[in-house]
């Protein structure tokens, strides 16, 4: 194993299993794509973080996370 790739999922109750070319228009559509894309990158270095912890020989993985132009221009993306 060389890295991983966060992706956007949402088991929706009633539609069922939703994936990104699913859920990324309409969240460009009505404005959120930078709040789900914040909170993409939020988990997803959580996550990276607690598999570092918990396997400290693994300092060579990598973590992907695909974001939006319209959260590219934020300045305060580096803060996030």
């Amino acid at each position: 194993m060389a890295g991983f790739e966060a992706l956007v999922r949402w088991n929706h109750p009633e539609r069922g299993f939703l994936t990104p070319d699913q859920i990324i228009p309409v969240a460009e559509e009505t404005g959120l794509i930078v709040e789900l894309d914040r909170t993409i990158l939020f988990e997803a270095c959580k996550f990276m973080s607690s598999w570092i912890s918990l396997y400290p020989n693994a300092k060579d993985l990598f973590l992907t996370v695909n974001l939006s132009p319209s959260q590219l221009s934020k300045p305060e993306l580096a803060e996030a």
